[in-house]
């Protein structure tokens, strides 16, 4: 892909814009969904990001699930009862590593 066809979208990212119909295969008909699956990993994740970022600039039009919210109130329940605690991240991802192992 040619440098020309990248757009700032962050100063810390940038997202290819016409990757999508630049891509081998590429039909007219094709969904958004099937042309990011055919993206190549680091594309993904630029797409990603820029979804996110767009998505965090409208935290007031998202509605946060009453499941959520109860999840939530639990945990924070749990650790002042004592009964939860917080604990490192890389401690955590070994734990999680290793419970899907």
């Amino acid at each position: 892909m040619e440098a020309s066809s990248w757009a700032t979208v962050n100063p810390a990212r940038t997202l290819p814009v016409s990757c999508i119909p630049a891509l081998p295969n590429y039909s007219p008909g094709m969904s958004a969904i099937e042309q990011i699956r055919r993206l190549p990993l680091h594309d993904k994740l630029l797409v990603m990001e820029t979804l996110w970022d767009d998505i965090s600039r409208h935290t007031r039009e998202v509605e946060v699930p009453q499941w959520h919210k109860d999840v939530l109130d639990e945990r924070e329940r749990l650790l002042n009862e004592g009964d939860a605690r917080f604990i490192d991240w890389e401690v955590a991802r070994q734990e999680i590593e290793a419970a899907i192992a």
